[in-house]
């Protein structure tokens, strides 16, 4: 994370010295990574996942509705998964 906000740091520091004006341009840039790594660090946290997911923030559409085909697998594995413990429980599962 330091040799990062070094980077952005010094990107920043020349930017301003050369260039004023560039440093407006690059804003997308710079801000993107002064924001990433903060960003993971929080969004890494398991009450923002809970937050996330009942907002529904910062998640893809498939998961929020997932298609037919995903959904149909879905299901078909969770009931694999329990005839396979089923089987395990009484003892004929291999």
């Amino acid at each position: 994370m330091i040799p990062l906000f070094c980077t952005e740091i010094t990107l920043f520091a020349f930017l301003a010295a050369t260039n004023m004006s560039a440093v407006v341009w690059f804003a997308p840039f710079w801000l993107g990574l002064v924001v990433a790594v903060p960003f993971a660090v929080v969004t890494s946290l398991p009450e923002a996942e809970r937050w996330a997911i009942r907002w529904q923030v910062c998640s893809f559409p498939e998961e929020i509705d997932p298609p037919t085909e995903i959904r149909d697998a879905l299901l078909m594995m969770s009931e694999a998964a329990g005839a396979n413990s089923h089987l395990a429980e009484t003892g004929r599962g291999a």
